[in-house]
């Protein structure tokens, strides 16, 4: 079940009922930043909490990753590898895959994206970040 911090509490924990009542494995994810910092009725939330197997937070993109996703959306040339690992590293994994998913649209069917598809992205779509995201972070 994705997106958990937009559930109440209650829907959460009758998931959890559910779960423990048919014996099949629920896997929850959110962003506990976000719960963390609205308001919820704080005893649910820790009923809940008691109920959770495992905790896993999940690290952010290293260029490797970067690269592999950008391999995967057909990207070419350094120049744009290099473009879309500074991108990741900054951003998140659903913006990263915006971005391509917005340049791959830019290609000649079937084309590679290339550094100027992603720039034309970024330059046309504000909500995904400003060029700075593309340049290596200063030394």
């Amino acid at each position: 079940m994705d997106e958990a911090q937009t559930l109440e509490a209650t829907a959460l924990r009758e998931l959890l009922n559910i779960q423990e009542t048919c014996e099949f494995a629920l896997i929850i994810s959110g962003n506990g930043e976000r719960i963390a910092k609205t308001k919820f009725d704080k005893g649910a939330w820790e009923q809940i909490d008691t109920r959770v197997g495992m905790d896993i937070t999940l690290p952010g993109l290293n260029r490797e990753d970067c690269q592999m996703i950008g391999a995967t959306y057909g990207v070419e040339g350094m120049d744009a590898y290099n473009t879309i690992s500074n991108f990741g590293t900054r951003t998140s994994v659903r913006l990263l895959a915006r971005l391509l998913d917005n340049a791959r649209s830019l290609t000649a069917k079937g084309g590679a994206i290339r550094l100027k598809h992603i720039e034309t992205v970024i330059n046309g779509n504000p909500k995904l970040g400003s060029l700075l995201l593309l340049k290596p972070e200063p030394a």
